[in-house]
């Protein structure tokens, strides 16, 4: 597999809009706000992180190829912050990670995973945290060793889960 940083630049954004608009639908299903948002809507949320993600060396989001065909993407980053009481500062952290359907279920996420833990070690992270969705996501992190912190993250009020870099 091939990962390409996204650049902030109008021929990455239109490639991976597509993409962007599926997982955020697909993974906010049922979310009012969401149904009710525009796909024009739903791209300019993807301009906002493709913004953020240029601001440091450690921030990642990339496009994933497997040979010549773009498969998904994935974002993630050292946590300079933590989350005040519940974890301290320089976890690596997974914000996103989408894998179109057809490319699913073939080990193509358990790669992407293990080229984001390689990436975030060398960045200087020990441990990683995420907050999976409760019906794709936790079955998929727990098999990778994820558990469930006891710990919710204060913005999202998703389930923190956290595993030590292999």
């Amino acid at each position: 597999m091939n990962y390409i940083q996204v650049k902030n630049e109008l021929g990455d954004i239109n490639i991976l809009t597509p993409l962007w608009i599926s997982y955020i639908r697909e993974i906010y299903t049922g979310d009012p706000d969401v149904e009710s948002a525009s796909d024009n809507e739903i791209a300019e949320w993807l301009t906002g992180r493709v913004k953020i993600q240029g601001q440091r060396e450690n921030m990642h989001f990339e496009l994933i190829y497997e040979k010549d065909h773009l498969i998904g993407f994935a974002m993630y980053a050292i946590d300079l912050g933590g989350i005040k009481g519940i974890l301290e500062a320089g976890y690596g952290y997974i914000m996103e990670i989408y894998i179109v359907p057809d490319y699913r279920r073939k080990g193509m996420g358990v790669q992407v995973y293990r080229h984001m833990e390689k990436t975030l070690k060398t960045d200087g992270a020990e441990k990683i945290y995420l907050t999976p969705d409760s019906v794709n996501g936790v079955p998929f992190w727990e098999t990778l060793g994820f558990t469930d912190s006891g710990n919710c993250d204060p913005d999202n009020k998703m389930h923190i889960y956290i595993s030590p870099i292999s």
